[in-house]
């Protein structure tokens, strides 16, 4: 327990005002895939990212149903918000089973990358630590 309270206090001190918001309005715009063409790519079944109106739960809605690491198929995901800064969103994935090797659960940082892009890190990697990187998608055109 005294592990978690300083984990949400160090997150709390990383956190910026006001001007932080706009991550995730970034990440609300569009829809989200792998580069190649995997399951979860812009072509495949890309996502949306929404969050709630006090910024403290988001919501991964894919197109169609995908594999999660559980091997279920789902076609959303729902995350705790922890803390934000500039450039990234701390999460933790509702009904996560996953354990850092010290034991607690696995908290997500979402990261910002140049050029319309992000990917996943976790708070038990190294800052540097960054993987399953997505694209925005392109906007599809209109149907007439």
């Amino acid at each position: 327990m005294p592990f978690i309270i300083a984990l949400i206090g160090l997150f709390m001190c990383l956190s910026t005002p006001a001007d932080a918001q706009d991550v995730f309005t970034d990440f609300e715009n569009g829809a989200w895939g792998y580069p190649r063409d995997q399951e979860p790519s812009c072509r495949n079944n890309p996502h949306t990212i929404r969050f709630s109106q006090d910024r403290t739960h988001a919501e991964f809605a894919w197109f169609g149903p995908m594999t999660t690491y559980l091997r279920q198929q789902k076609s959303s995901a729902g995350y705790t918000v922890i803390s934000h800064g500039s450039d990234r969103i701390v999460m933790a994935m509702d009904e996560e089973t996953r354990l850092t090797p010290q034991g607690d659960l696995v908290v997500w940082v979402l990261i910002t990358l140049p050029n319309d892009m992000y990917c996943w890190g976790r708070t038990d990697w190294p800052s540097t630590g960054c993987l399953a990187i997505h694209v925005r998608c392109p906007e599809l055109p209109p149907i007439s």
